[in-house]
């Protein structure tokens, strides 16, 4: 299990400041996005629907990028695909 190096958790002053978190606790710990931040909120007794809240715009970005690299979900293409 991931622990947060750094408890008790802090209160974030904006979506920026919340996203360097998760990003660096990613980094740090060798963990991915994804898992950091289900990590977070784990420990912050945090709902994932507050937590939403608090995701950058990029972030959001890297997080959509890692979960198709990861077959989570499908990228959204508006090209056909041709084989």
């Amino acid at each position: 299990m991931l622990t947060l190096d750094n408890p008790p958790i802090k209160p974030f002053r904006n979506k920026n400041d919340f996203s360097i978190y998760i990003e660096t606790y990613a980094i740090t710990n060798g963990v991915s996005l994804i898992d950091a931040l289900l990590q977070y909120c784990e420990d912050a007794d945090v709902d994932m629907d507050r937590c939403a809240k608090l995701v950058s715009d990029s972030l959001k970005d890297k997080l959509e990028d890692e979960a198709v690299k990861d077959h989570y979900i499908l990228r959204k293409t508006t090209a056909l695909p041709f084989f």
